[in-house]
């Protein structure tokens, strides 16, 4: 069977109809060189710490990577997402960064939520818990940078697990008469043009997400309940330097159910990154 060929009107018909399902309120964020403090928005540095508590641990005993970390009334734009307290991000630091390919539902990262900050709590005191990481692990945030939101309605992503049924379904619907079955019946041309447009790159909190491999979603059932992007950070470099990466200059997600985020339980979480 020939591959379809769509007019560019047509083509713009069926993005318009697939970004009106699926418009999404993103948290677009972007890296700056200001200084944060441990109770601001963050990439990498040193996280906050209750004085009750401490850094993250892997099975072996060691501090895990910080990523990141969120203040939350930062997203009341953001439907679903918690608008108070602190949403933190960790990886083991192994070479995997606790990627575990049999299971990416597994124990090698941590999302800690604290819903009070304590703002008695010092860097001092902080730093007294913090050991340093091995010389040879290679980190994804080298640095830390106070980071900044802007929002926008964000369409569904080329690569997101759900996109092939809803353009099947959007084409068939506009087209009745030559229905598809399958996101390549059409020919490659309006396929490029839109993974052109939607590639979901980029750090971001919800929205859609953009991958290197492909989504980990597709193969697994058991992995489509997490339907929500709870944080996506990407490789970016600038100034000849990596602010962030992954790899050889890949993307990290990190996916929730809605219902769980609806009700701020971050205990089960779909961890994945993937590069060229």
């Amino acid at each position: 069977m020939s591959k379809i060929i769509l007019s560019k009107e047509d083509a713009e018909k069926i993005y318009r109809q697939i970004d009106k399902k699926t418009f999404k309120k993103v948290a677009k964020i972007t890296i700056t060189e200001k200084k944060p403090t441990i109770f601001e928005s963050k990439f990498g540095g040193i996280p906050y710490i209750p004085n009750n508590a401490e850094i993250p641990k892997d099975k072996n005993g060691k501090d895990m990577h910080f990523l990141a970390q969120i203040e939350c009334e930062k997203l009341k734009e953001l439907n679903d997402f918690p608008n108070t307290g602190l949403l933190q991000f960790f990886v083991c630091a192994d070479d995997t960064y606790g990627l575990n390919f049999k299971d990416y539902m597994n124990s090698n990262f941590k999302i800690l939520y604290h819903k009070e900050i304590d703002k008695k709590v010092s860097l001092d005191d902080i730093l007294n818990k913090i050991k340093p990481l091995d010389k040879d692990f290679y980190q994804i945030i080298d640095g830390e940078y106070k980071i900044e939101f802007s929002f926008e309605n964000e369409p569904m992503s080329y690569s997101d697990f759900r996109f092939n049924k809803i353009f099947v379904e959007t084409y068939n619907s506009l087209f009745p008469n030559n229905p598809i079955t399958k996101l390549f019946d059409v020919d490659d041309e309006i396929l490029e043009d839109f993974m052109n447009e939607r590639h979901g790159c980029g750090h971001k909190i919800s929205g859609y997400p953009s991958f290197v491999q492909g989504d980990p979603r597709y193969e697994n059932k058991n992995y489509e309940k997490f339907d929500t992007l709870l944080f996506q950070i990407d490789s970016e470099l600038k100034n000849k330097k990596w602010l962030a990466i992954w790899g050889d200059a890949g993307v990290g997600n990190f996916f929730i159910n809605k219902e769980n985020l609806k009700n701020c339980d971050f205990n089960e979480i779909l961890y994945y990154w993937d590069c060229g």
